[in-house]
């Protein structure tokens, strides 16, 4: 048993710092609507950061970055399975997180919960001193950790093993052993949390709350969306089915947070009673957000949307202001340097971030109406990536794919009417689409000229581009005709001896064809630069979609909409067709769930193991993809409050939040030429950026570019 503490004053002492973090907590759900006590105990005797966002909106990118300070792109860990906990992360970021430099600077250090969704539990990292990690990805009951070097296996006994309730009682116990042990010592401690994340099992005194409660029904929820990037573009309406779930599941993650407000509130209760509040930092945030039916897509996170990568912040503390709501932009990688700040340790210049301890100066002065002293930025960069897949004997396969292709109907090589072939490759299986002896090489001129011309305004002072616009069109004509010559001649009268005549004709159309298309590349390269005059900016018009060559996505928009088709799911019937009548033709499991590329699961009635159970029709949903990257602007000041972003697929979007805060229109078409040029290059600095000095952008300058931005209408750029 640990006795209450009693902390002498330690004149010259640094302030004690507490970390609380949740996993996958929403705050544009009113998750915090669930925690009275943290928002009275920290939100109301502290600050509250209204405009909170996380860099990255997925549980290992996100974490490292609140570890080291840094965006995605400099420490490189980019989805969870990539260069999570890797051998790389240990030799390098990880070495540089805000615990060691505050163990350095005298802090005694303890992290207590998730880590990493890879962490393996075979090593401590750098920096802690009190080391309690939880192996792999969050859990409430039948965990392992890792204690000082030591794998501690957990059951499923509430009292003992709850895991919410395991983490408040063990940073209670370190706080009280090292304020007695150490009186003279500064504390830093990480209490990371498990809830709401999956499996979302409540204590047993919380799993009969908010019998009657929904997710929000904002416009955006079950909307669907024509104009945004494909995986939210192809995802059908709702059934009442999925509906029905998102509310469950929404009802099952409050259940979850009630134990961290319990929590929370005790912690409190112990600094208090340790004599150390006026002394100690609170924290309070979340790795990312998260979406329940928003724009019909049933679960999930990974979107660049309000709903993903807004979170709750709070702090309180000896120089935090009291009851205030801040609006200046924070984010994750601001904790790292915000804590060396408040120890009085130099913040080195890798960290991307900057201290927000500036602020409540800032926040002092709307008060007192004096000058400020500072300026803050306005714009961070949001990205989501999967790292680029190179030969490593430490690399792991991925598990949908080694999964799908046990099924022998995917041995290769493919037979006929076969849509997917299994191929390994590097020593992991990966999925391919079968061609079936078609070409599934793309055609070398392909440059979606109709797209881009006809995003031409009609001008009489540009004549010459009309012109050459209509150069384009005539070349392209004749291109089309050769091409057509030269296809419709089958194998087998190819094969065939037809005489010298016939011989020198085919090869002359040949001949032609190479010209045509030579003079094609050349009428269009022309346009180009003539569009690239400064003159022609404002006479630029993307397309209806935001990008110019739609072969860019075509293949995955093919496999998705095979995904969600009437075969993928029994809940949503098509028309002309019962439910029985498809269920029968399309049975649905847990193995005609995996769709590779997409991310999908599959609801089962057994899926939870606590109460409240899932009782309704078993489904399968899928919520993102593979290749959904991409890099946004989200940018915040007094006069505008926008995300803009660019996607791998080169498709573009661009919401206005004062005017549309759900965002259910993409205005990226709408607008400005210069507008977009100026974003496009602001964010092609900050997707390089390194250090606060070069990521820290106070306010979006016009464009100093001397050439008209076209990248994303240039299927050859990247």
């Amino acid at each position: 048993m640990v006795v209450c503490c009693y902390q002498r004053h330690v004149e010259g002492k640094k302030d004690h710092i507490i970390l609380i973090l949740t996993d996958d907590q929403d705050v544009v759900l009113k998750s915090m609507k669930a925690m009275p006590y943290t928002s009275r105990i920290i939100g109301k005797q502290g600050s509250e950061f209204i405009n909170a966002f996380v860099t990255t909106p997925v549980c290992c990118p996100s974490r490292s970055s609140i570890l080291t300070g840094m965006y995605v792109h400099n420490h490189q860990v980019k989805t969870n399975n990539a260069n999570c906990s890797s051998p790389s992360w240990r030799r390098g970021p990880e070495r540089l997180t805000f615990a060691k430099y505050l163990q350095d600077a005298g802090y005694i250090t303890a992290f207590i919960g998730k880590y990493l969704n890879e962490y393996d539990g075979h090593y401590i990292p750098v920096g802690w001193n009190h080391w309690l990690g939880q192996i792999k990805n969050s859990r409430y009951y039948n965990y392992t950790l890792n204690r000082n070097g030591k794998l501690e296996k957990h059951s499923n006994n509430y009292n003992q093993d709850y895991f919410t309730d395991f983490i408040a009682r063990e940073g209670i116990k370190f706080l009280k052993q090292t304020t007695n042990k150490h009186p003279d010592k500064p504390i830093l401690m990480v209490l990371s949390m498990p809830a709401p994340h999956g499996t979302e099992d409540a204590a047993p005194q919380y799993q009969n709350r908010y019998p009657r409660i929904q997710v929000p029904r904002t416009p955006n929820y079950n909307y669907q969306s024509p104009d945004k990037h494909w995986i939210v573009r192809i995802a059908p309406s709702m059934s009442q089915v999925k509906k029905n779930f998102t509310d469950l599941l929404y009802r099952k993650r409050l259940q979850t947070l009630l134990s961290v407000d319990d929590a929370v509130e005790k912690l409190y209760r112990s600094v208090r009673k340790c004599g150390i509040k006026d002394k100690t930092y609170i924290f309070f945030t979340s790795d990312h957000g998260y979406h329940l039916g928003h724009y019909a897509i049933v679960k999930g996170k990974s979107m660049p949307y309000e709903t993903d990568i807004r979170v709750p912040f709070l702090v309180r503390g000896p120089r935090i202001p009291k009851n205030i709501k801040i609006k200046e932009i924070v984010s994750n990688i601001d904790l790292a340097p915000t804590f060396l700040d408040i120890a009085d340790v130099p913040i080195p210049p890798h960290m991307d971030g900057v201290s927000i301890m500036q602020l409540f100066n800032l926040s002092r002065w709307k008060r007192s109406k004096s000058k400020p002293a500072i300026r803050w930025r306005d714009t961070i960069l949001i990205e989501r990536g999967k790292a680029r897949e190179k030969s490593d004997s430490n690399k792991k396969c991925d598990l949908q794919a080694t999964e799908f292709c046990k099924s022998s109907q995917y041995n290769h090589p493919c037979k006929l009417k076969q849509k997917y072939v299994c191929v390994l490759i590097n020593g992991c299986m990966k999925v391919r689409k079968c061609s079936n002896g078609k070409n599934t090489n793309k055609d070398p001129i392909c440059i979606c000229d109709k797209q881009f011309l006809d995003a031409v305004f009609s001008n009489d002072s540009f004549k010459s581009i009309q012109d050459q616009q209509r150069s384009v069109r005539k070349e392209r004509s004749i291109v089309e005709r050769y091409r057509h010559r030269i296809t419709s001649i089958s194998p087998l009268h190819r094969s065939v001896r037809r005489g010298i005549t016939w011989t020198s004709n085919f090869l002359n159309t040949i001949t032609e064809y190479n010209k045509a298309v030579k003079k094609l590349r050349d009428v269009h390269r022309r346009l180009l630069l003539m569009l690239s005059s400064k003159d022609s900016l404002n006479y630029l018009k993307p397309s209806v979609n935001g990008c110019l060559c739609e072969h860019e996505i075509d293949r995955a928009n093919k496999l998705a909409s095979n995904a969600i088709s009437n075969e993928f799911s029994i809940t949503s019937t098509p028309r002309n067709h019962s439910s029985q009548e498809l269920s029968q033709s399309y049975p649905i499991n847990k193995q005609s769930c995996l769709r590779p590329p997409l991310t999908c699961f599959y609801q089962s009635k057994n899926h939870w193991k606590t109460p409240p159970y899932y009782t309704g029709q078993e489904f399968c949903a899928c919520g993102n993809v593979n290749n959904n990257t991409y890099w946004c602007l989200r940018t915040i000041n007094k006069t505008q409050n926008f995300l803009y972003c660019e996607f791998v697929t080169k498709f573009i979007e661009y919401f206005d939040l004062n005017k549309d805060p759900y965002q259910l229109k993409n205005t990226a078409a709408l607008q400005p030429r210069r507008k977009l040029a100026t974003l496009h290059n602001t964010l092609k600095e900050l997707k390089q950026c390194q250090g606060a000095k070069q990521c820290t952008n106070y306010k979006l300058q016009p464009s100093m570019s001397k050439h008209l931005w076209i990248s994303l209408y240039n299927h050859n750029s990247t």
